[in-house]
């Protein structure tokens, strides 16, 4: 979901979504009004809206990354933001004042919740025309984890059949449609109510998983992605056919990191 700010223009409209003025750890620094500056290849970005993810909420209020993050309080959270460019630092070319963008920071680095954000410009991209920025501000991180969790830790290939649990949530949605544009044979399962939305996203099957046991093919699939934290590794682990490169399951709405499991390898 996003936070969407009426009338972002004028600084007043901007209070309903400040947490905190003090600096947060990190890159990126979230303050309540436009005195910040930015630095040499940083942005000052006036936020118009800001992606609120699990990862921003569970992961750090509840405590699941204080076994890997010190995070110096009070804190910025929140990581997705889209705004407009106040003002380019020292040697940023590719942006100019008044240009519409988006950005992730780190969950461990947060600054998105804050009226004005400043942010390394390489991090930056300007929204696409037709798109605005409340829709942008819930992409970065959703479709981010999505496309690392496959193609770069499954190494996805071009006719894979892939198992994605929970397809019609933030990751999942974004799975569906990066891996039928790589050429994958997509499998999707969700409730009843989003089966033809997550059809029209592009899945070959969709399985509704209120309907029985979502693994009861056995082992035909090459990938599995999951979503959601709803059923044990075993169970994903039986529905690899014999020879599956490798497994992902991606609760990126509890914590910020992959795990899985690899199956035997192909000769």
């Amino acid at each position: 979901m996003t936070i969407d700010v009426p009338g972002a223009t004028r600084e007043a409209d901007h209070a309903g979504i400040w947490l905190s003025p003090l600096r947060a750890t990190g890159g990126a620094r979230g303050t309540r009004g436009p005195s910040a500056r930015a630095g040499p290849g940083e942005l000052l970005i006036r936020v118009s809206a800001a992606g609120v993810n699990p990862a921003d909420w569970a992961a750090l209020r509840g405590g699941r990354l204080r076994p890997f993050v010190r995070l110096e309080l009070p804190f910025v959270s929140g990581s997705d933001v889209a705004g407009v460019v106040e003002e380019t630092g020292e040697g940023v070319t590719n942006f100019v004042s008044g240009e519409a963008v988006y950005v992730m920071t780190p969950t461990t680095t947060g600054g998105a919740y804050a009226e004005y954000i400043t942010v390394a410009a390489d991090s930056a991209a300007r929204v696409p025309s037709g798109l605005s920025l409340g829709k942008v501000a819930a992409v970065r991180l959703a479709a981010l984890t999505a496309l690392q969790a496959l193609r770069d830790k499954a190494e996805l290939m071009a006719g894979d059949h892939v198992l994605i649990n929970g397809a019609s949530g933030g990751v999942g949605s974004f799975a569906v449609q990066i891996f039928k544009a790589m050429g994958a044979r997509v499998t999707a399962t969700c409730s009843g109510r989003n089966v033809e939305l997550v059809r029209g996203l592009g899945a070959d099957e969709v399985i509704d998983c209120t309907r029985g046991d979502i693994t009861a093919e056995g082992s035909c699939y090459d990938v599995v992605i999951s979503a959601l934290n709803t059923l044990p590794l075993l169970r994903w682990r039986r529905a690899l056919r014999p020879g599956a490169r490798s497994s992902r399951s991606t609760p990126c709405s509890k914590t910020p990191w992959s795990h899985g499991w690899h199956a035997p390898s192909v000769a």
